[in-house]
């Protein structure tokens, strides 16, 4: 116990440099070079300025609090190496597998620290900071709730009952709209409309025409104009419509309800349901982090830079593999739950063969 919080007191100097040294590095590349390019070709106010910058921070500590962990683990083991403070504990009886508790303990703390962030702290944030954003270069005080190309297909029994599609869709309101129904699989009506409204549990069309077909085999079709027409769409569309909110500016639930709502509508989500397993993967990262670090204890690191170059070589190649994961589980090739986690796989399966052959018995 006393030489478990002995390593975890040597990992928590380290930890807080590289902390901060990584949020700078983020944050300036990030978000501050952009943002200075924005504040001078829209004359951004200073105090606006700061705002948007501080309220991008919480995102930036989302990937920063893993990459730490990473680091720390590094820099503490490699001086414990060079120190031979870790060959007196393999000299003790401790072995990696036994070094590796505490070290892991620290790690899904701060996983769990990044996940409660991710789920209270950094939605309100991104999304108050797009909202600052998009005053300081419209002035308008609120973001517009709309979407474009809006396509979206109604299912029953597992038929296609009906699709809508609308050019732009503001809130519970649709723009230049195109329905085609179907009854028993065959195109029963299509309708044009200048614009619909969601009132009292149905979609009021209005200013457009219709075209409707008997049964088949007469299909005898019937064209009309109306001013204004009511058809009962599921409330979903409406859902689906109102929601203009970016998978980071919602949380866990938020985005699992969206995706739902999606589902219902007949579309597959692929790239959503990464988003929602990635705010999982992300802050699990610090432990697969910690135990790369472990398994690279074999050789010392003298300086902090050595260290530091080190974890950016995994990090990279962490989030390669995080990036091939993304684009196969966005186009569907691979299910979003692999997308997401593939690299925790790699990493970790690694980790495990690192610190296999390294915990030898010490001489």
């Amino acid at each position: 116990m006393l030489l478990d919080r002995y390593l975890l007191r040597q990992l928590s100097g380290p930890f807080v440099f590289s902390l901060l040294t990584l949020g700078c590095l983020m944050t300036t590349g990030f978000v501050l070079f952009t943002l200075m390019e924005e504040a001078v070709r829209f004359q951004i106010p200073v105090d606006l300025f700061l705002k948007i910058l501080l309220l991008r921070v919480p995102e930036m500590l989302f990937f920063t609090l893993p990459m730490s962990v990473l680091f720390a683990t590094l820099l503490t083991f490699g001086r414990l190496v060079l120190e031979q403070e870790l060959l007196a504990l393999r000299l003790l009886g401790w072995s990696l597998w036994r070094v590796l508790v505490p070290v892991l303990s620290s790690a899904v703390a701060v996983a769990g620290l990044t996940l409660v962030f991710n789920e209270t702290l950094i939605p309100p944030a991104v999304w108050q900071a797009r909202e600052l954003r998009h005053y300081a270069m419209t002035r308008q005080r609120s973001l517009p709730l709309e979407q474009h190309h809006l396509l979206y297909r109604e299912y029953a029994q597992g038929k296609l009952l009906r699709l809508v599609y609308a050019e732009r869709a503001q809130g519970s309101q649709l723009e230049q709209v195109w329905v085609q129904q179907f009854l028993q699989g065959e195109l029963s009506l299509v309708l044009r409309a200048r614009q619909a409204r969601w009132e009292g549990n149905v979609w009021h069309f209005e200013q457009g025409d219709l075209l409707r077909f008997e049964a088949f085999p007469s299909r005898h079709p019937t064209v009309a104009t109306f001013a204004s027409y009511r058809l009962p769409i599921a409330p979903t569309l409406g859902e689906w419509a109102r929601e203009s909110r970016q998978p980071t500016e919602m949380n866990l639930r938020e985005l699992g309800r969206h995706i739902a709502v999606m589902k219902l509508a007949g579309q597959e989500p692929w790239a959503l349901q990464v988003r929602w397993h990635q705010k999982l993967a992300i802050p699990a990262s610090a432990v697969v982090f910690a135990a790369l670090a472990l398994g690279l204890t074999g050789q010392s690191l003298r300086s902090r830079a050595q260290g530091f170059g080190l974890s950016l070589l995994i990090i990279f190649g962490f989030y390669l593999f995080l990036a091939m994961g993304t684009a196969l589980g966005d186009a569907g090739k691979i299910p979003a739950g692999l997308g997401a986690w593939l690299p925790h796989g790699v990493g970790g399966t690694l980790a495990l063969i690192l610190i296999h052959r390294r915990n030898f018995p010490a001489p």
